[in-house]
């Protein structure tokens, strides 16, 4: 079959929703095809509609490498680099993209969210009330603008602009679920029946959306709407429906987690952690803040960023990236993980300025910020040896909380053990082991904290806390839930409010729904 033919199918099977499959071909025909143009623009799409964010973002630099001004590259990436958190790099491509075709919109509202995150707000508005001008009936803008509006604590002009988004487009299942996360729903709210409609209260559609997108979109609204309404099992029925459909959109494979906490934990021996030591960069700045993802990371930051001398640097890729670049350096490809052994002991502080040079370019010249991307757990060993100096903290839940508040989000990235509560307890159980690894290895350097002890005790949590970062937190400024600008968290609302207990033990109303977790977290209970 010819090249393109197989694009063709490849077309094919995306346009009926089969990614993974389509993705496979893709990478075959590439593999005979390294610089097939399209085939590289085709993988590149395919990676962002499967949540392949770093996988897109490499394709498109690939493209780029083949064909420097290819608009649609420059297009992509800056919108991949703007969901990253990379503004330096999303802007440069937006400018560079829109220089030669000033009505890209994915260009214009990468510009958007980067005013957003630099605080001008007005900026930001400008550009979403002109698109929509322009494009009036363009529901991605409408979109783009409700999700910008929520973010940045806007709820009240949120709901307005998607109840008006919704007289025109009655079928746009993301405008639900944006609703849903507007505030908390009351059982008599207008919005709370509007969502309702959606479902027949016992875990099935009634409105007919036409792919599975749609379907978890509205999924997930109900799930919030009987959640905030005090009906954790119909809630339940709701949300198991939504992962049924995750499910088979991104196939699960636990023995690769498995296998890579494996090789992590046998590539980071005691010897290469005693050989890196010393060699790092210097700085102190970083605060690193770790955990599984929903164990209350985003409160930590807010405690920590109390500090006047302390940014929030929010989920930094930058760990991850410059340990993939390190990888393939001196490996085969990114996720050569055994060839980090081969790592000369003076580049960890290379590798140290580089993460630092990246971070900066987002946090500033503060004298400390936090990168609190809960999974860099992972790379703790990766991180002593780059900046010894670092703080970190890990953050630890109630193991049956923190895999129902994950089993709840519907993840911007593709986490498919999120999707099956098996999955989900397997997953912690690895996390877990690999936490007393590192324990094992430098235990003495990381901070410790509970969830529950700094929700309900928070003034001494604090204060604790306070004396091993060298750093005096304010609790007063902990009482406001304003000034907190953009918020790329999965609860926007919910992070905005004060510090409150209201999590802990959510998991026991749902005891039954949650056999399937428990009888992995804890056998015969």
């Amino acid at each position: 079959m010819s090249s393109r033919n197989t694009l063709e199918v490849i077309r094919r099977k995306a346009s009926q929703g089969k990614h993974a499959e389509a993705a496979s071909e893709c990478l075959a025909l590439l593999k005979q095809q390294p610089r097939n143009i399209e085939a590289n623009l085709e993988y590149g799409h395919l990676a962002i509609a499967l949540r392949r964010p770093d996988d897109a973002i490499i394709i498109f630099r690939k493209l780029l490498a083949l064909v420097p001004d290819h608009i649609v590259a420059h297009d992509r990436l800056a919108h991949l680099y703007r969901q990253s958190g990379d503004y330096s790099s999303a802007e440069k491509h937006a400018h560079f993209a829109l220089q030669r075709d000033a009505r890209l919109v994915n260009s214009r509202l990468a510009l958007a969210a980067i005013a957003i995150a630099r605080d001008d707000i007005d900026q930001a508005l400008a550009i979403f009330e002109a698109l929509r001008r322009e494009l009036p009936d363009d529901l991605h803008i409408g979109i783009t603008h409700a999700d910008a509006l929520i973010r940045i604590g806007k709820f009240e002009t949120a709901r307005l602009l998607i109840r008006q988004l919704l007289e025109s487009h009655p079928d746009g299942a993301l405008l639900y679920l944006l609703l849903s996360r507007t505030g908390k729903l009351r059982e008599d709210s207008p919005d709370t029946a509007l969502i309702r409609a959606l479902g027949n209260g016992r875990g099935k559609l009634v409105h007919d959306f036409s792919n599975a997108e749609d379907q978890v979109h509205a999924y997930m609204a109900l799930f919030k709407a009987e959640s905030d309404c005090g009906h954790p099992a119909v809630a339940f029925n709701y949300l198991r429906q939504a992962k049924l459909l995750r499910k088979r959109q991104f196939p699960q494979q636990p023995e690769q987690v498995s296998r890579l906490y494996e090789e992590i934990r046998q590539t980071f021996s005691c010897n290469l952690v005693h050989a890196a030591d010393g060699h790092g960069a210097a700085s102190d700045a970083p605060i690193f803040i770790v955990g599984m993802p929903r164990s209350g990371t985003t409160l930590l930051e807010r405690v920590v960023c109390s500090h006047p001398d302390v940014v929030p640097g929010g989920e930094l890729q930058a760990v991850n990236q410059v340990v993939q670049e390190l990888c393939a350096h001196y490996g085969d490809n990114q996720n050569d993980i055994g060839s980090v052994p081969r790592i000369p002991p003076d580049m960890w502080k290379q590798a140290g300025e580089e993460y630092l040079r990246r971070a900066r370019r987002l946090v500033g010249d503060a004298p400390h910020f936090t990168d609190k991307m809960p999974e860099n757990y992972m790379w703790l060993g990766a991180i002593r040896a780059m900046l010894p100096n670092a703080r970190i903290i890990h953050l630890s839940r109630h193991p049956i909380d923190t895999c129902l508040s994950i089993y709840e989000q519907d993840f911007a990235t593709a986490r498919p053990w999120a999707n099956d509560l098996k999955s989900l307890g397997a997953h912690y159980h690895a996390y877990r082991n690999l936490l007393q690894h590192w324990r094992t290895l430098f235990g003495e350097h990381l901070i410790e904290l509970e969830y529950e002890a700094l929700v309900t005790d928070t003034e001494n949590i604090c204060a604790r806390l306070g004396r091993q970062l060298g750093l005096q937190l304010p609790l007063d400024r902990l009482t406001s839930t304003q000034g907190q600008g953009e918020m790329l968290t999965a609860s926007m609302w919910q992070a905005r409010q004060p510090i409150h207990s209201e999590s802990i033990s959510r998991w026991r109303p749902l005891r039954a729904e949650l056999q399937p977790l428990l009888d992995v977290l804890a056998p015969g209970s």
